[in-house]
């Protein structure tokens, strides 16, 4: 707390710490052949805490520092999952089974209330909360906002046990966050979480905590190296991140209705536009791991079904994560001209026949 009795420079001085110790770890974070639910881990066990540090006591933290705790999180998360820059937050938390970094530091917040409820009158301690536990303290009115905000029971804080209060308020905060979820606070929803929610449904949640999503947390059920690399180019299908043509692609300035064909043009066949139904259902490049059983069962079904299944449908199939790594990599040799070139992987377009011959 500085001479304005405000808890700004304390604050900053935290994610200052926070950034320094996510660069630290910026090698585990940033594998991809490591698997997502360690990478979240080093997150949530080793970064976060440097950031927390004394939220416990933190008198009434603005809206907007923790609106501040949440984006220092996702922009965090988003880097060590190599996500795009706007992926919507709300949904890559559902996927991970993330808190809100607000949503912690209330948590411990309630959780040091109800310590100090129970610590005995003649400690230093309890005295100091005495005096802090008036309506009119700033701590105090914080408090009563967040007992009040996540309906915890306060009636008898003396008789619960430190391990069932804690199991309270866990599960208090698991039905605030399926409430944040569904109904995200303005600006933090949109068309692609409603799309989310629809297709996907809100993220996977216990009395306790939130849990990774399962097809993220056992990867496939093909075990290889690149298994955490195929689930995580899945994860970008499913919230619309992956880098199609069709999901990035806007209106330039001045251009024509042919070049913005041309500039949308699948790079693999180079006959259609690059759309997610075109990826997955279409494109001729993409046959061989099409034509994989696992693969074909999931498209025959929804091919045949009585009514159309959307794209997004068959990304509730864990299968997919396989078509999806192998039919990458054909695009990027396509991108790369690897195979058109002779494996030179810095070449952009396939070097013509007659350039090579000298004819």
């Amino acid at each position: 707390m500085n001479n304005t009795n405000t808890w700004d420079e304390h604050f900053e001085a935290r994610l200052r710490s926070g950034t320094k110790a996510a660069a630290a770890h910026h090698k585990v974070l940033t594998q991809v052949r490591l698997p997502t639910h360690l990478r979240k881990g080093t997150i949530t066990t080793i970064v976060q805490p440097v950031v927390t540090y004394a939220a416990q006591v933190w008198a009434q933290p603005t809206q907007t520092q923790r609106k501040m705790l949440d984006s220092w999180q996702m922009g965090l998360v988003t880097r060590a999952f190599r996500c795009h820059a706007k992926t919507s937050h709300i949904c890559l938390q559902q996927e991970l089974g993330l808190f809100p970094l607000h949503v912690t530091c209330d948590t411990l917040a309630i959780r040091y209330w109800h310590h100090l409820k129970n610590t005995p009158a003649d400690r230093l301690l309890h005295k100091i909360h005495t005096a802090w536990d008036g309506k009119f303290h700033p701590w105090g009115r914080n408090m009563q906002r967040l007992l009040t905000q996540y309906n915890i029971d306060t009636s008898n804080p003396t008789e619960v046990t430190k391990e069932n209060f804690k199991g309270h308020v866990e599960a208090r905060a698991i039905n605030y966050l399926r409430a944040y979820w569904t109904q995200p606070p303005r600006n933090l929803g949109g068309s692609v979480h409603t799309r989310y929610m629809a297709d996907f449904g809100i993220g996977e949640l216990t009395p306790r905590r939130p849990k990774i999503r399962t097809y993220l947390r056992t990867q496939t059920i093909y075990p290889r190296l690149d298994d955490c690399r195929a689930a995580e180019l899945f994860m970008h299908f499913r919230l619309e991140t992956l880098s199609l043509h069709a999901f990035h692609s806007h209106t330039r300035h001045r251009e024509t209705t042919a070049a913005r064909h041309m500039r949308e043009l699948c790079p693999s066949c180079k006959q259609h536009a690059e759309t997610p139904t075109h990826f997955l259902f279409e494109c001729p490049a993409y046959s061989i791991p099409r034509s994989l059983p696992h693969v074909a069962a999931c498209l025959a079904d929804a091919q045949n079904s009585s009514t159309q299944t959307p794209w997004r449908r068959l990304l509730n199939q864990p299968h997919m994560a396989d078509f999806i790594l192998r039919a990458w990599d054909i695009r990027r040799a396509a991108l790369t001209g690897r195979e058109a070139n002779g494996g030179n992987s810095m070449a952009l377009t396939p070097v013509p026949a007659a350039d090579i011959t000298g004819a």
